[in-house]
């Protein structure tokens, strides 16, 4: 399955963001969507990351990798994120259910 995704944005609209803006366009909430995500630490990092992070060879990094995937397990999204360790925080939680 392949999806045509319409983005358009008028200078004067009020979305936010383009996960805001597949669900407008296209009725496809992104955030609700099933996905997998790795989080790893890493001293050998690709010299183009490194040069982008202004680090030298060996110094650890994060690397992130996101698969969002729709109904049928078809990847839909793909993100990979590398951070310098020093400025990389997480926290995971459940999802908030209300009281109870």
């Amino acid at each position: 399955m392949h999806y045509r995704f319409r983005i358009f944005r008028p200078a004067t609209s009020a979305l936010s963001s383009i996960y805001e803006a597949f669900k407008v366009n296209n009725g496809l909430d992104m955030y609700t969507m099933p996905y997998r995500q790795t989080i790893c630490a890493l001293t050998d990092a690709a010299p183009e990351v490194l040069q982008h992070l202004e680090l030298t060879a060996h110094q650890p990094v994060i690397m992130m990798k996101r698969y969002t995937h729709d109904e049928q397990g078809q990847v839909i999204e793909y993100i990979e994120t590398w951070k310098r360790l020093e400025s990389f925080y997480i926290e995971i939680r459940t999802p908030d259910k209300g009281a109870g």
